[in-house]
């Protein structure tokens, strides 16, 4: 399951949910060190021992959060591009 979220404290709380549960989980937003993120997907792709990809989707624009009025369509495509991307159907 990939749970993307738009807000860091969105993502928080979803972590503390998810560790209370002990459910585990990947997460993936800015403060994960790049040379992390290629072997979390990997992972996440094959072993399904770890169910929940957590992952922030921000503007390619602007890394700040955005108030929900102000919603950018772009980010339901920059969802779907990061879902292609986490499965593996685009390679950069």
């Amino acid at each position: 399951m990939l749970i993307f979220s738009q807000w860091t404290q969105c993502l928080n709380l979803i972590e503390c949910l998810l560790n209370h549960i002990k459910l585990p989980f990947f997460r993936l937003d800015g403060s994960t060190p790049i040379k992390d993120r290629q072997t979390m997907i990997d992972q996440f792709n094959s072993d399904p021992s770890t169910p929940v990809f957590l992952l922030r989707c921000a503007s390619e624009a602007s890394d700040c959060e955005r108030e929900i009025t102000i919603y950018p369509p772009s980010i339901d495509k920059l969802a779907v591009r990061n879902y292609y991307l986490i499965h593996g159907f685009i390679h950069y």
